[in-house]
């Protein structure tokens, strides 16, 4: 899971970099409960009736908020993955992080 005040580069296409502010992570999901999910939190979600259809079945879920979402210039990260986002470390920042 990931840790309040990560950095992430979700979006490599439109360069836009954003800072983790929460996460909630679900698990042994019903439909019940994905309805329940759908009316908490559809409203910033903007999921479709189709989203939501093809969701009932899932069993685990996560939201994750974002904030000090700002441009930044479009990079090529090389990554050999499936990671949807990459997580910025000191370690291993691709040169996005100040100060590298």
């Amino acid at each position: 899971m990931a840790a309040q005040g990560i950095s992430v580069v979700e979006d490599q296409q439109r360069g836009n970099h954003r800072t983790v502010a929460a996460v909630k992570h679900f698990d042994n999901l019903t439909a019940p409960q994905i309805a329940e999910l759908k009316r908490q939190y559809n409203q910033d979600a903007a999921g479709d009736e189709q989203y939501w259809r093809e969701k009932m079945n899932s069993r685990f879920g996560v939201l994750i908020w974002l904030k000090d979402v700002r441009q930044i210039t479009p990079r090529f990260i090389t990554k050999y993955d499936w990671r949807a986002w990459v997580l910025l470390t000191k370690t291993e920042h691709f040169g996005l992080l100040s100060g590298t």
